[in-house]
């Protein structure tokens, strides 16, 4: 299924027939969709609904309970501002960058997520996001508040900010292999013949059952001496 995520553009959710729902029911249908909403605009409304929640229950003792009405009061106009802006298709979070890089990065997130590619080139759009995310160190991809991966997903403030921050960078796609990459990549083949495997994994020593991982070979090319 193809998500469509909010924009200024789209029109007003129509509101629910029957009986109106409550700011909190709103909030957590919000949390939970994860085909319309992106995962900056699901986590901006679950933090709101979760101070909301932290308040109402007296706030762990922190604060005077005099204050509390006027807290509370603060975070139910919080949690209704940032529930009314996500369902109208108001942007609720901010990258801080020009409009034109939000753009880009609203679209490069809604083709990796449209079925009308096919699967190879959308798993080339995931390939390049976590190489340049790698790459430049940024935490693009994001779990909500919950910590719960299932409704993670890549931030469009987060790409936004790469894309205006990082307008000039080159990304290497292919990471040239040292020996050690190569020895591995042929002990990990399939096709590598046993004569082969068994003739490298002696070398190898003790790391031969460690699924012959780089760093390991690279360990013991640096430890062990080369004999005739």
């Amino acid at each position: 299924m193809q998500r469509q995520f909010t924009t200024t553009q789209k029109k007003p959710t129509p509101k629910k027939q029957g009986a109106r729902r409550t700011p909190k029911e709103r909030a957590e249908a919000i949390v939970a969709d994860v085909e319309r909403y992106d995962i900056d605009t699901r986590d901006a409304v679950l933090v709101a609904l979760k101070n909301l929640t932290f308040h109402k229950s007296g706030g762990g003792g922190y604060f005077p309970v005099e204050e509390m009405p006027t807290r509370v009061a603060e975070y139910e106009r919080e949690l209704h501002r940032v529930v009314t802006q996500a369902e109208s298709g108001e942007r609720v979070t901010k990258s801080w960058v020009g409009e034109e890089y939000d753009k880009a990065a609203r679209t490069v997130i809604e083709l990796e997520d449209t079925s009308a590619l096919p699967d190879f080139f959308r798993d080339g759009i995931i390939t390049l996001l976590n190489l340049f995310a790698a790459d430049t160190g940024a935490r693009l991809w994001r779990e909500t508040t919950e910590g719960d991966g299932e409704t993670g997903g890549y931030s469009i403030d987060t790409l936004a900010r790469m894309f205006k921050n990082h307008s000039w960078h080159r990304l290497e796609i292919e990471r040239k292999k040292d020996l050690a990459d190569l020895i591995s990549a042929v002990l990990n083949h399939p096709g590598t013949p046993v004569g082969i495997f068994n003739a490298l994994t002696d070398r190898i020593g003790e790391f031969k059952y460690d699924k012959c991982a780089p760093e390991f070979i690279r360990h013991v090319l640096a430890c062990k001496p080369t004999e005739d």
